[in-house]
């Protein structure tokens, strides 16, 4: 696993922490409601208090989709990774077998001007 892979897990780890800190928020907004004076103001501080723990609850659930999609994103980098390699090995050992030189293989290669450029860099 590649430190791109490893960055973005931690990534991942840091908006899950956040979600759940999010979610002890609006928990705790909503234990704060729990006043026992009656009046307009209170009335107007428990709506408020209401409002700020929904928007609690969707910071937690955005910070929690995040970090799904981190995961997801972690796994397909490190998927497209491991390919990559794979295929390297596979022209490197093609290569080494047939003898060829990188100036002999570049036209097959995409991009293969640049690839018999960056051949001949010292």
């Amino acid at each position: 696993m590649s430190e791109d892979v490893e960055q973005i897990r931690r990534a991942a780890g840091r908006a899950g922490r956040m979600a759940l800190e999010a979610r002890a928020a609006a928990t705790a907004l909503r234990r704060a409601d729990g006043v026992t004076w009656q009046s307009l103001g209170a009335t107007a501080y428990r709506r408020r208090l209401e409002e700020r723990a929904r928007e609690m609850d969707r910071c937690a659930e955005g910070l929690a989709l995040l970090q799904r999609k981190l995961l997801m994103h972690a796994i397909a980098v490190d998927h497209q990774e491991r390919m990559l390699a794979r295929v390297g090995q596979q022209v490197g050992a093609t290569v080494t077998a047939t003898g060829a030189t990188l100036d002999q293989i570049a036209p097959w290669l995409p991009g293969g001007t640049a690839v018999r450029a960056v051949g001949r860099l010292p």
